[in-house]
């Protein structure tokens, strides 16, 4: 049977012998349906503060969905974003295996995004998510203070009170020196906006991370979280 064909399925029934009395049929309409992965649910596996994807989630974390079901060696991933504009560099449809790997930094930061994966012709499943928006509106600023110390201020920045709960602000301060892309910290987390710290000579830029106070650590394949500003070539 094929998923989602109609079927007629009849059934005559006569009085023995065959041909000598009156025959009585009978007809039913059934539809097939994937039996064999059904029923099918979308479940993510690294956030675990997240019922059936149904919250927000942090744009810097890699997300992980697998599609759930008996004998899914297969699935047709789709993906929606009812916010304007989506985002470009997502695909809208992949084939893969049960599983799909969104990468970190590629959710937009107050999207909202469903997730369906498909096996067969009928089996689906949909799990939805509104991505946390960042911290915004600040500035980030360096003042050198001469032998090689610089000011880093961070000031003006804000929660997005809408969408994630109000936690205060924290902060990580970090810079690079050309032509790596390697970062390097400036010290520990803090909540503290501003910082006096030693740069090293050459192209050097700044960077910091402004963030919730309640952000997670970032994992081996996350990006730092939070909001990331840049401050090149400081010197």
């Amino acid at each position: 049977a094929t998923a989602g064909a109609i079927y007629t399925v009849q059934v005559a029934v006569s009085k023995a012998p065959q041909g000598s009395g009156r025959t009585v049929t009978a007809a039913v309409a059934l539809t097939a349906t994937d039996a064999d992965v059904a029923p099918l649910t979308v479940e993510g596996g690294n956030q675990p503060t997240l019922s059936g994807l149904q919250g927000t989630f942090d744009p810097s974390k890699e997300l992980r969905l697998t599609c759930v079901g008996n004998n899914v060696a297969s699935a047709v991933w789709t993906i929606t974003e009812s916010s304007s504009p989506a985002l470009q560099a997502l695909p809208t449809s992949q084939t893969s295996g049960p599983a799909l790997h969104i990468s970190p930094g590629t959710l937009r930061p107050g999207g909202a995004y469903a997730f369906t994966c498909a096996v067969g012709n009928a089996a689906t499943a949909t799990a939805s998510l509104t991505v946390r928006s960042l911290p915004a509106g600040g500035t980030v600023t360096a003042t050198s203070l001469g032998f090689g110390l610089y000011e880093i201020q961070a000031s003006g920045w804000s929660q997005d009170t809408t969408s994630m709960v109000v936690s205060g602000l924290a902060y990580e301060f970090r810079y690079m020196v050309e032509p790596s892309a390697d970062e390097f910290p400036l010290g520990e987390r803090t909540v503290a906006a501003s910082g006096v710290f030693a740069l090293p000579a050459g192209a050097v830029t700044v960077v910091v991370y402004v963030q919730t106070a309640t952000d997670a650590a970032s994992g081996p394949r996350d990006l730092p979280p939070g909001q990331r500003v840049e401050l090149p070539q400081i010197q």
